[in-house]
């Protein structure tokens, strides 16, 4: 939890052939997610590489683009995280 009162919940799918669907229980208090993805070309690429669709230098550096609305349902959020991938998930008040 940071300052600002949102929660971050990094997920990573490691597998090469299946993409994985996640349910998170939303904590009281807490009605909003979004998504931020890291996508790149392939699984080995080092161009290219962006992350909440804003690409990552290759220097490292980045500033957010617009995340992701993720999908809520009943008080879960739901988003899928597609194989060799990454998401940050920012749960908000």
């Amino acid at each position: 939890k940071e300052a600002r009162g949102f929660i971050w919940i990094t997920v990573i799918n490691e597998d090469f052939s299946r993409d994985a669907g996640l349910a998170v229980a939303m904590p009281t208090g807490y009605t909003r997610a979004h998504a931020f993805r890291l996508e790149a070309p392939s699984e080995a690429s080092t161009n290219r590489v962006s992350l909440g669709g804003a690409e990552v230098s290759a220097d490292g550096h980045w500033a957010p683009g617009v995340p992701e609305e993720v999908n809520m349902e009943a008080g879960t959020a739901k988003v899928m995280v597609p194989h060799v991938s990454a998401v940050l998930l920012q749960l908000q008040k």
